[in-house]
């Protein structure tokens, strides 16, 4: 019932499907696991929304991980990869990314 409400409120914050889809289900996880403390001074709604805010604070204020980008600029024109060990295995990963069918990519 408060599905789609929640997720919106996510993904307002995150701009992202993924973690606002994760939110959300840790949101009605804590909520329902919480559902005790819940004193009715609010709506359910109001209060999963509460919670969920408050998921996407601790997610926004956690430092996110580096990324080393898929980019054909890490191959020369001879096939050969440029030498890093991350470099190498970004090419790595991304040729078996390509090889997977596009529902899975």
């Amino acid at each position: 019932m408060h599905q789609k409400r929640v997720f919106a409120f996510a993904y307002r914050m995150l701009s992202n499907e993924e973690d606002a889809a994760d939110i959300v289900q840790e949101a009605f996880v804590r909520a329902w696991r919480s559902l005790g403390k819940f004193r009715m001074d609010a709506s359910f709604a109001t209060w999963v929304c509460r919670i969920t805010v408050n998921l996407c604070i601790s997610v926004k204020r956690k430092p996110r991980p580096s990324v080393v980008p898929f980019d054909d600029d890490y191959i020369d024109h001879s096939g050969t990869t440029v030498c890093t060990d991350s470099v190498a295995t970004a090419v790595v990963v991304r040729s078996a990314i390509a090889s997977l069918g596009a529902h899975y990519r």
